[in-house]
């Protein structure tokens, strides 16, 4: 198990806030990128997938209901790009 190293994007340093505010549970949050800097794979129940369009280049989870978490990753690194609702991310 080899970590990575990680960083997030302006965008989802707001996100991240804006989640904060509406509080909404972030240890979900902190726990699931841990598990993807560690390199494991998240549950199943977490429905991870790739995306298309403006985010061809980044995976997805639900953190939580309607809660997503958009990531882009290689094997060095990891970078945390956006997290909020459907709505929030993809208009």
């Amino acid at each position: 198990m080899e970590i990575r190293r990680s960083r997030a994007t302006r965008r989802f340093k707001k996100d991240w806030r804006r989640c904060e505010t509406r509080g909404l549970e972030m240890r979900l949050l902190r726990e699931i990128m841990e598990t993807l800097i560690r390199g494991d794979e998240l549950d199943p129940l977490r429905r991870v997938h790739a995306l298309r369009g403006e985010f061809h280049d980044c995976t997805e989870c639900h953190v939580g209901g309607d809660w997503l978490l958009i990531w882009r990753a290689t094997d060095e690194e990891i970078v945390f790009v956006r997290t909020g609702t459907h709505d929030d991310l993809f208009g």
